[in-house]
């Protein structure tokens, strides 16, 4: 997505339960920067949001 003079990239792999997600920066003329990554896993099913916020554990 357009960010001024930079664009920004994220790149999402799914393998079963997990969910791995890397942000780039994109200069033009420089490396590619990552700036956010996150790996997320499944706990399991809620019946959220009709139930109300999810619980802190």
């Amino acid at each position: 997505m357009p960010a001024g003079p930079m664009t920004i990239r994220y790149t999402a792999t799914i393998e079963g339960d997990s969910w791995h997600e890397v942000g780039h920066r994109l200069v033009p003329g420089r490396e590619p920067q990552i700036f956010n990554e996150m790996t997320l896993r499944r706990l399991g099913d809620s019946d959220w949001p009709a139930a109300g916020a999810v619980a802190r554990e």
